[in-house]
């Protein structure tokens, strides 16, 4: 992912955009993974490089072809999904910040457009969502291409 435009007067810290996924699978089956841009806040101070962090605007659309199913999972608008985390700042120079979402992160989404060829086993509308994921988070900047670092 890559964090972009600096938002002057946080929350939100900025924006993730250019967001991509590889290797999703579901139910041994491939699928991909479409968000929109997600909005970045860290409403704590920073400890030794790692802070509190909120993944906000929170909206993906799930596709499974083979079946095919499509999914979209977001807050009970398009506009307010959240996942609660913690941000690590780069360990070096060049190096990618991290944003980890423990399995069972915080979050207020939910199954909101699910296609009728989607059997039940796999998602239902108004299915709740539980992740886990290590995020890295790359800036903008194209010769160092690093992490952001909150202080």
């Amino acid at each position: 992912m890559r964090v972009g435009t600096v938002v002057p007067d946080p929350p939100p810290t900025g924006w993730v955009t250019g967001q991509f996924f590889s290797n999703c699978t579901i139910s041994g089956l491939a699928a991909t993974v479409t968000p929109q841009p997600w909005s970045l806040s860290l409403p704590g101070p920073t400890f030794s490089g790692v802070t509190a962090a909120q993944l906000g605007n929170v909206k993906f659309t799930v596709n499974i072809p083979a079946i095919p199913c499509s999914a979209t999972f977001q807050g009970s608008t398009s506009s307010n999904g959240y996942i609660n985390g913690k941000h690590t700042n780069p360990t070096s120079a060049g190096a990618a910040s991290t944003l980890s979402l423990p399995l069972g992160s915080s979050n207020n989404l939910s199954a909101t457009a699910v296609s009728a060829t989607c059997p039940s086993s796999i998602v239902r509308w108004g299915d709740l969502v539980v992740l886990g994921v290590v995020i890295e988070l790359r800036g903008v900047n194209s010769t160092a291409n690093e992490g952001p670092t909150i202080t």
